[in-house]
Order: C-alpha cells, then structure tokens, then sequence
C-alpha cells in the first residue's frame, strides 16, 4: 500500500525494548546518598500523578504533557512483534500513539534531499493511513521532535535552528491535511512540544523576533508569549501540570502560569552545581528536576562533579528535597529522562568506574533510594518507562529482566530509541528498529 511494506513476524531480529518488573524496585536499602528536605509551606500528598497516559493512548514523547512517562496500562508480554513499517531509507524518530493510530516522524531521502515527513499507521494492522511532507531539507538535514498529538490535531515541531523554514506544523489527525504552519526556527528542546488547556506549547524564534516560550490556539492564533531569559533559549524540556508549565533551559529553571504565560517563579543556573540537561517532569504538584553533565553528551561522569536530583514545588519553586545521584562514593550522571510513578522517581544512572548503567529507584515524596538494579546491555543514552506495575528500559541487544541480564537475543536500534519514553499501550509497544517502526506484543 502505497508503496510501504508492513511486516509481521513472529519473532524479532530487528528491536526490542527492556522490560525491568516493579518487583526489583521494592526494598529499601542504606546508602551514602545525601538527601536534603526543605519546607515548602505545601505538601506533596499522597494523590496519584494525575500525569499518566490514557489506558490506550500514548499522545506524546514521554507520554504525558508532564513528561512522566507513566501509563497505567500493561506493555508487552513477550515482545512478539505484530508488524513493522518499513520503507527504503526511513530514519523515524521515537513514534506516539493516539486514537488507534501511530504517528511517527521520520527523514526521507538520500544524504542532502531529505525530506521530513509525518506518517500515519493503523494500529491494529501497520497499514499506512496517510503520509504527509511538512518540510524539504535540502543540503542541511536536521532530526526534528516527536510528535504530539491532542484534540484531532498532529503537532510536529521541525528542529530547524539553522535554517529559516517551518518551526511548528499543524496536521489533520484524519487525512494529514497540513492546517498551519509558523515560519522560524525553533528551540531545540527534548519532547517536542506540551498541549494541555485546548494550546500547544514550545519554544520558537521567529526571523523577525526573539526566541521564547509561545502558546498556541489550535488554530494557530498566538495566545501569549513570554521571553524567560535575555539570551537565547536552547530549552532542554517543557512540561506542565497542576495549571502551570516548567521549563528547563541552560540558564535555569522556570515556572509559568499556564494560562497567562507569566513567570511565577525562576531558579538561575548558577544556583545548581551543575548543568541541567534534561527535560524536567511535572507530577501532581512537583516539579522534578535532575542536574549533570549527563550521559547524553559524556560517555562517563567526571570525577569532582555533583549530580543531584531536585523535588521543587511548582507553585513557587521551593525546594522540598534534594538527593545527589551515586552509587557508594563515586558520582553517577542520569543517562537521559526520568520516569515518575505515584510513589518514585526513577533513573537510569552511569557510576564513573566503568561506564555501566543501573535503575535506581527514588522515593518520590522525600527523595530516599528505594532501590538499585543493575542493568547489561543498556546504551549511553536511554529513559524508562513506568506501565502497568513495570519499569522498562531500552537496551542495545534485547530485553533486560528484572535481574539485569539479557534474556533473549532480540537486536535493538538504541540510537534511534532511547533519548525518549518508550510508548506503551494496551499491553504493546511502539519501538523503533533497523527496519522502520514495529509494534510489540
């Protein structure tokens, strides 16, 4: 069908994700972590997130507006695999789920005449319902971000810094029809961009103006915009809850009322001991943050270097714990975003003595490890995921059990997979692999 291949196999030598059971993340041990509490006037509370993905949906990069990559719903079982999309020089990025149908955006193309496209597939089968071209590269290809979807809509945020083209894309969920575009590049952020409130949220820089943080109607309309900081921004992240946004960027971190777009509250950079690199996440009232030159950008945690995790009220900022990242007495930098469940925080961290990987389990409410597992297998850059009672982390050859070994050979292309959530839904998986896009079961 239009010139695709879907296949469906019954095993899979192509991808797999990495599924660790909720059953390794229980005990509490005693460890040289240094945690801070500090309060805030508020309270945490016992409320779930109010932050999860619908039971058969997975609408965004890290499957919530607050980035939290939790679902209460189960993913795969076996890791059978129902169908793969695949095409001849397809480079998708990391797909979402929404309505019964996969949207993935991807590069079409020799090296030099890429185009950027969003593509469409029924879940249920793998059949393409649409396709849509939303940008010609040309000579200077660039990835973009994971799509979004919300309310009948596909945002897709073209990662253009360098060019002056297209920053933000409006498709029709039904048929692809492109409903606007806005002309500027935008900012570079992980996730791509937050709709919450019926607006849709992300960081852009018009030829003709400054970079800032905007909020769109669905029709495009600009409903307020707000510049955070006097230099440009590279924001790492933005996510929402509890009727305000949080924004990670290189100068800081920044609360914002999110129906006005005002700043509440804001921490400079200079506050943290180290660079914040990652997209935070807003669960229930809290906004997570974690510091570091992390693995995303280092192969290894450097020796005098302070990585720490931060729980800050998101009414106003205050700090209500803090915990610094190790394992023993060396420092370990998260390896890419976080996971928040109702009751933890989870991380996968890289210690400095040789480069291996573990899912360290955070109590939510004070910061306290709950836990630690070592992970094999698992690449310089990867993100769990919390669905249905288990944590599942993206490894480079196959699955990882709830002991950290590999338990069947199932090749997985970590490059492509790993810097976001992994979508999960109604007991599936949306991955990407060498051979296109392929959902597991």
């Amino acid at each position: 069908m239009g010139g695709h291949d879907v296949n469906r196999r019954e095993t899979l030598t192509a991808c797999v994700a990495v599924a660790t059971t909720l059953t390794g993340c229980i005990s509490t041990e005693s460890t040289g972590e240094t945690v801070t509490n500090r309060g805030s006037g508020t309270t945490e509370g016992t409320e779930p997130t109010g932050e999860t993905a619908e039971a058969t949906d997975w609408p965004a990069a890290f499957g919530t507006a607050g980035n939290t990559c939790f679902s209460t719903d189960s993913g795969p079982t076996d890791g059978t695999v129902k169908w793969t999309f695949s095409r001849e020089e397809l480079q998708p990025r990391a797909p979402c789920m929404a309505d019964g149908t996969v949207y993935a955006v991807s590069t079409v193309g020799e090296p030099g005449s890429e185009q950027m496209r969003v593509f469409a597939l029924d879940v249920a089968t793998g059949d393409l319902r649409w396709e849509q071209t939303v940008y010609d590269y040309g000579p200077l290809g660039r990835w973009s971000s994971a799509p979004t979807v919300a309310d009948g809509i596909v945002y897709v945020v073209t990662d253009d810094s360098y060019l002056d083209g297209t920053g933000l894309v409006a498709l029709d969920t039904a048929d692809g029809e492109i409903l606007w575009n806005l002309s500027g590049a935008a900012g570079a952020h992980y996730g791509g961009p937050v709709a919450l409130d019926g607006r849709i949220h992300t960081i852009t820089e018009p030829s003709d103006g400054e970079s800032a943080l905007r909020a769109f109607e669905p029709d495009g309309s600009l409903a307020w915009e707000n510049p955070l900081a006097e230099q440009a921004l590279s924001a790492y992240g933005i996510a929402g809850g509890a009727n305000s946004l949080a924004v990670t960027d290189v100068t800081g971190v920044y609360g914002l009322d999110m129906a006005t777009g005002e700043t509440r509250w804001e921490i400079p950079s200079d506050d943290f001991e180290n660079r914040i690199q990652l997209p935070p996440v807003v669960a229930g009232n809290t906004v997570f943050v974690a510091t570091g030159a992390t693995s995303m950008t280092r192969e290894r945690t450097e020796l005098d270097s302070t990585y720490r995790l931060y729980g800050l009220d998101i009414a106003n900022g205050s700090q209500r714990w803090q915990t610094s990242m190790s394992n023993g007495d060396e420092p370990a930098a998260p390896a890419g975003p976080l996971a928040v469940a109702d009751d933890a925080v989870f991380v996968v961290q890289a210690p400095i003595s040789d480069g291996s990987h573990e899912l360290v389990a955070y109590e939510r409410a004070s910061g306290t490890v709950r836990s630690r597992q070592a992970l094999s297998f698992v690449p310089n850059l990867t993100s769990p995921t919390f669905a249905g009672g288990e944590v599942y982390v993206p490894a480079e050859f196959g699955i990882v059990t709830e002991d950290g070994t590999l338990a069947e050979s199932l090749e997985l292309s970590a490059a492509q997979q790993t810097n976001w959530g992994l979508p999960v839904f109604d007991g599936q998986a949306a991955v990407v692999t060498r051979e296109g896009i392929t959902l597991l079961q």
